[in-house]
């Protein structure tokens, strides 16, 4: 079965509390950080304010993250994290070597890192998914087809519960199809199913825009199956570089406890934050 290796990295900065609605805050941070001249970081073409077609390669996350303290108290916690795929991995990397050999800034300096080799590959048995806080109700362009559809008209005219599930169902379809023709893994022609198993309106929520006018979007939580193996945390639909629409196939709330932390900070001494060949 032909598949693409794809390499991954979830950063969570573990001293670095971030809520949903303050991303936009880390997200310029990161880039002063980097005096903006990365443009996979800011995600807009050199010298504009236009926004880079494509699947971005790095996307800003708030995650709740489970913290034990000394005294063995638990507490869920809102922390920081950068997902990076493909050509962001490096990228990452590189932000971390900056920060581990300068030290600054102080609230980015200890940090817990997951990397992963994923073969994205059609499978005989369904994949399960889970996508949170997904936008998919906004008007998208796509490029095969070279047309804007504005899905949220359709939606509110689709008044059947199986015309919706199918809708929805079509709109996730697409965003794998975007993502595997941006990393050159090809789907055979109909082969791709998608069925939804549950979801869940969250209401409708705000957006910043580019303009930095708030707008709102109607917010989901789904879960699926797909005959597709995809990479772990992979942003999907609108805002997926803001934080929407990230999806796990397992729960990630995990417990770091103080000499996990310790440990890590130990090893983290004899690394150079370069990913392994």
């Amino acid at each position: 079965m032909i598949s693409l290796l794809i390499p991954s990295i979830l950063v969570r900065f573990l001293e670095y509390e971030l809520r949903p609605d303050q991303i936009q805050d880390f997200k310029t941070k990161i880039n002063r950080l980097l005096d903006g001249q990365v443009e996979e970081f800011h995600n807009h073409i050199a010298g504009s304010e236009q926004t880079r077609l494509g699947y971005p390669y790095i996307q800003y996350r708030s995650i709740k993250t489970l913290m034990q303290n000394d005294l063995g108290d638990k507490r869920n916690f809102h922390l920081a994290a950068l997902f990076g795929v493909a050509d962001g991995v490096d990228l990452i990397l590189d932000l971390l070597n900056q920060i581990y050999h300068t030290g600054k800034p102080e609230s980015l300096y200890h940090f817990e890192v997951e990397e992963y080799q994923t073969p994205v590959m059609m499978t005989e048995t369904p994949q399960k998914y889970k996508i949170n806080h997904w936008l998919p109700l906004n008007t998208i362009f796509r490029k095969e087809e070279n047309q804007k559809t504005d899905n949220y008209e359709k939606w509110k005219t689709e008044m059947k519960m199986t015309g919706r599930i199918s809708f929805l169902e079509g709109i996730v379809a697409g965003h794998i199809k975007d993502f595997c023709s941006e990393i050159g893994f090809r789907i055979p022609d109909r082969q791709l199913t998608v069925s939804l198993l549950d979801y869940r309106t969250l209401g409708k929520i705000k957006y910043p825009n580019n303009d930095h006018h708030e707008v709102k979007y109607e917010a989901f939580d789904v879960i699926y199956e797909a005959n597709i193996q995809l990479p772990e945390y992979l942003g999907m639909g609108k805002g997926k570089s803001k934080g929407f629409g990230w999806q796990t196939r397992t729960e990630h709330h995990q417990l770091i406890d103080p000499q996990r932390l310790r440990d890590y900070q130990a090893q983290k001494q004899q690394k150079s934050w370069r990913r392994s060949r």
